[in-house]
């Protein structure tokens, strides 16, 4: 199975060599695959099936783990049924990691289908797309984002984080302007009808044109005024990953090459200032990504080849 081969060079050869896949019972078999990946490659590999509850995370496990984590190889394949205990032993992407990550991977509840087609790719080529891309973003001191849909926005980068499912930034705060218009995911996949976020100074400042008999944009309205700083843009990402369906879910679809995203509300973690009790992402199909280099230079990111 390419998806274990992938994970298991994830992890890598951690010094101890041994490793732990705590899984979900509805991934054993993908857990399987992914030990017997392991133990071919001279890892000793135990697995720890988990339990049938949903509250967090027994303080036995969370300690293990911590006392593992940076020798020993983790791997975490979970469904939402232990999402706390995930959250609680290890922490979360947006809120930050609570363990050292060398050796360390974690799927964060990804339904089998959806992880299949992600981690079923050409990992060689997909490096490649991302190191490209990265090269190309790294000497930008603004980007301007259009779209076929009518997104117009413009904003000002930090330092580019990446995964094998995106790059981003956390854009300088109160530097951003322009329109997103939303036509790509909105939480469990394509919005009903495409809507559009007005951002300001790095807000976005037209809650009112939201509308509250849609469900997803009413869902959008209560995450952008959880907080003061709820509204305001912390993040801008570009999907990589070629076998993410766009059109999924937004775990899925926020991946997909051929899309960009835009996070709202916490994103100290990942390089920005903003502080607040959530933060969530939209996703806009077929973005154009214009690049303005320090040195005044202008390029255009093509997506589609890196």
């Amino acid at each position: 199975m390419l998806a274990a081969k992938n994970i298991a060079d994830h992890v890598g050869l951690p010094p101890s060599r041994a490793a732990f896949v705590i899984y979900s019972p509805p991934k054993e078999v993908l857990a399987s695959a992914i030990a017997a990946e392991l133990e071919n490659r001279g890892i000793a590999c135990s697995m720890l099936r988990l339990g049938s509850f949903s509250g967090p995370g027994p303080a036995p496990l969370r300690d293990m783990v911590r006392s593992l984590a940076g020798d020993t190889g983790l791997v975490f394949l979970t469904t939402w049924a232990h999402s706390e205990l995930l959250f609680e032993t290890i922490g979360r992407p947006d809120r930050g990691i609570k363990v050292p990550s060398d050796h360390l991977y974690a799927d964060f509840c990804v339904g089998m289908a959806a992880f299949v087609r992600t981690h079923a790719v050409d990992a060689s080529e997909l490096k490649t797309f991302r190191e490209n891309l990265l090269a190309l973003l790294s000497s930008a001191r603004r980007i301007r984002v259009t779209a076929p849909g009518g997104t117009d926005i413009t904003l000002v980068p930090r330092a580019w984080n990446w995964t094998n499912g995106e790059v981003f930034t956390a854009p300088l705060e109160g530097t951003a302007r322009g329109t997103i218009v939303v036509d790509g995911c909105a939480y469990s996949g394509p919005p009903k009808k495409p809507f559009r976020l007005v951002v300001e100074d790095g807000r976005v400042v037209n809650l009112a044109e939201l509308d509250k008999d849609d469900d997803q944009q009413a869902m959008v309205l209560t995450d952008l005024t959880r907080d003061d700083n709820a509204a305001v843009l912390a993040e801008f990402g570009i999907g990589i990953n070629p076998g993410a369906l766009p059109n999924a879910d937004l775990m899925e679809a926020e991946q997909a090459r051929g899309t960009c995203h835009f996070g709202f509300g916490h994103n100290l973690e990942y390089g920005g200032n903003n502080s607040s009790v959530y933060h969530f992402d939209l996703v806009v199909r077929n973005p154009i990504i214009q690049v303005e280099r320090q040195d005044g230079q202008s390029l255009r990111v093509d997506l589609s080849d890196g």
